[in-house]
């Protein structure tokens, strides 16, 4: 997974800098074993607090560099399949824009599923890759229906076929393993963001599980089980087991 060393290291910190918030205290503070009790609990409250401020912090700058890198995955996806379109010189876009319109046309008006599949073959045989993919695209996203007809689908079916034995699919294949591992890093990051804002102090990431020490595993395993919360430590368990057998 995309940063998921980073995200690792971060989130094995942040528990150790938590567990180690009143050692803090008293470092900061050479008074602080003479302060009553409610006012060392405000103390590590408020360093608590502090810390998950300071990583927050650290986990909107690495949220910016995913959206930076799933930004740029994208656009390599684009390129391959739109190159017209996505290349600088005005002559080379316009060309894209007239292969889409040319395509759009020819989806204006009832086809029959040999003239489509002739079409997208011919179009990626011309290398007419802006025409081939929108018709490609316009034809599988109608796979997205709740309600799909029997010959409905088999076109959709005929068009996948192509596009999954196409030269263009195995380019862009490795590509969009890595988008998909930059989706999973940025899903990572909203869910250590989310358990700071609910101010957890251990912080217990299943996508993470296999990155983790088997000490760290153990403490992980403890740490749900005193939580209390039935419900959440069997989601927990549920995605460590997914992640683990994937």
């Amino acid at each position: 997974m995309y940063l998921s060393n980073e995200l690792n290291k971060l989130r094995t910190n942040y528990n150790s800098e938590q567990k180690r918030v009143e050692l803090k205290a008293k470092e900061r503070d050479r008074n602080y074993s003479l302060y009553a009790e409610e006012n060392k609990k405000k103390i590590i409250q408020d360093l608590s607090q502090e810390t998950r401020a300071e990583y927050k912090r650290e986990l909107s700058n690495l949220l910016n560099t995913v959206t930076e890198r799933k930004k740029h995955t994208t656009g390599k996806i684009q390129a391959v399949k739109f190159p017209n379109l996505s290349d600088k010189e005005i002559n080379r876009k316009i060309i894209g824009e007239q292969q889409i319109t040319q395509a759009q046309i020819f989806l204006s008006s009832p086809k029959k599923s040999e003239q489509i599949i002739s079409s997208i073959n011919e179009a990626l045989e011309m290398g007419r890759n802006e025409y081939a993919f929108t018709v490609i695209n316009s034809i599988l996203s109608a796979g997205n229906n709740v309600i799909i007809e029997p010959a409905q689908k088999k076109i959709i079916e005929q068009v996948k076929n192509i596009y999954d034995n196409s030269e263009v699919k195995k380019t862009i294949e490795p590509i969009e393993k890595e988008l998909n591992e930059i989706e999973l890093s940025k899903s990572v990051i909203n869910d250590f963001n989310n358990q700071l804002e609910s101010g957890n102090d251990f912080v217990i990431i299943p996508e993470l599980w296999k990155e983790m020490s088997n000490e760290d595993r153990d403490e992980s395993n403890m740490k749900m089980q005193t939580r209390g919360n039935l419900t959440d430590m069997i989601h927990l368990k549920s995605k460590i087991s997914e992640v683990m057998n994937s």
